[in-house]
């Protein structure tokens, strides 16, 4: 049996010149089994003349969503034998040309040429963009999601219940400069279908930080005219918020948030947007998928986030 033929059958195509027969492949597998044979990305890297480095480039590198995306990434990739480093975003793009690393997740932003993505792919680069809207004929996985509409579901659901002055505790100015923020359009649209204006007075920005949603959720309350609710657009904003309305007696004031932390998964009156179980894994797992067999076609994967309401 030719090397050519194991490797095939341990890459788990089922393409090829030539069918190969199940009876051969199970043959194949068991020995490898046995042996305890494990895939090597850097042997494959090595043969390919590529690196076996994944770079995970993100808008915000101390966010949640990006601590998840990452251990998602490293988990999947690390069983090849591969090594995730994170990149600044102000030269992401040269250092991929260069060839620095044979997969890349890209956490895109508006403004950005498809191009420059195309042609970082064309290199032979494994590519994975997170993408507020997938190109028409794309070189390169991408990532979407149904964030928005969760999003603007849990606002709508403030709204139908009366809220009419809510707080809203942003990251910070330039958020909007970066990466499409679902968060922060699906609540302008939700206020704007509702036939209202945002009350500027009522957005604070909390820059992802404990102690300032604290503090701007205590200013809140203290104004002649405080909100009734708070929409909080990332966990740690909502815990500070939540910790703050209690700290004031305004148990009444409704919080809601976006990406949930620590003990407030547990928090019954809590009203939650969350990727649902199991997606970035299924996520990483299609990374290491394309890193394994790069003749895989390129697809769009949809992340799904879910609503968790009270109770």
């Amino acid at each position: 049996m030719s090397t050519a033929t194991a490797s095939f059958a341990l890459s788990g195509r089922l393409d090829g010149p030539a069918r190969m027969s199940d009876r051969t492949r199970a043959h194949i597998t068991e020995v490898a089994d046995r042996l305890g044979y494990v895939p090597q990305f850097s042997a494959r890297s090595l043969a390919r003349g590529t690196t076996d480095l994944v770079a995970v480039v993100l808008n915000f590198p101390g966010s949640r969503w990006a601590g998840a995306v990452t251990d998602a990434i490293t988990d999947a990739v690390g069983a090849l034998g591969a090594v995730t480093v994170s990149l600044a975003h102000e030269r992401w793009a040269e250092h991929l040309r260069r060839g620095f690393a044979g997969a890349a997740f890209v956490e895109d932003w508006p403004g950005r040429e498809d191009s420059d993505l195309a042609a970082i792919a064309r290199l032979g680069t494994t590519l994975m963009v997170a993408s507020r809207e997938a190109p028409s004929r794309p070189a390169y996985d991408v990532v979407v999601s149904n964030e928005y509409s969760a999003c603007r579901e849990m606002v709508e659901g403030l709204l139908t219940r009366g809220h009419r002055r809510i707080g809203v505790l942003r990251r910070s100015h330039d958020e909007e400069h970066h990466a499409p923020n679902e968060r922060l359009r699906a609540y302008l649209d939700a206020v704007d279908a509702a036939g209202q204006q945002p009350v500027k007075s009522l957005v604070r920005f909390a820059r992802n930080r404990y102690d300032l949603a604290y503090a701007e959720t205590t200013q809140l309350l203290a104004l002649p005219e405080p909100p009734t609710a708070i929409y909080a657009m990332n966990g740690p904003s909502a815990a500070g918020a939540l910790w703050a309305t209690q700290a004031a007696g305004a148990r009444d004031v409704e919080v809601v948030g976006v990406d949930p932390v620590g003990d407030l998964q547990t928090q019954p009156e809590l009203s939650w947007v969350t990727i649902a179980e199991g997606e970035m894994a299924r996520m990483g797992r299609r990374m290491a998928d394309r890193i394994t067999d790069p003749s895989l076609p390129v697809t769009e994967l949809e992340l799904h986030w879910v609503l968790r309401r009270p109770g």
